[in-house]
């Protein structure tokens, strides 16, 4: 399987990954505030996200069921996870330290 890393803007926060399920585009009023665009996310919905430097990583529950995390110091936006399902993580796409010659 290959293992995939990721990290924010300013390289405070770090992890790892598996391959990702999928890669969506949400266009919903609430990720376009959040990101200023689409969110396109890398899916995960059987977990394996693991955060290897954390210090900075800060979550807002932007609603009943989920919430978002971002790195406090560069305020790169990073993992929309649902509040009642831990497996379930998107990872924002661009975050990803995607291996030469690799598509997603």
């Amino acid at each position: 399987m290959t293992e995939l890393t990721g990290k924010c803007l300013c390289g405070s926060v770090e992890f790892t990954t598996p391959m990702p399920d999928h890669i969506d585009a949400c266009h919903c009023s609430m990720c376009q505030n959040w990101t200023g665009g689409p969110f396109i996310g890398a899916d995960y919905r059987n977990g394996g996200v693991e955060i290897i430097k954390g210090d900075t990583l800060q979550w807002y529950e932007s609603s009943d069921w989920a919430k978002r995390g971002f790195c406090n110091k560069c305020g790169a936006s990073l993992f929309y996870c649902l509040k009642d399902n831990d497996e379930f993580w998107a990872i924002a796409a661009g975050a990803l330290n995607m291996p030469s010659g690799q598509a997603l």
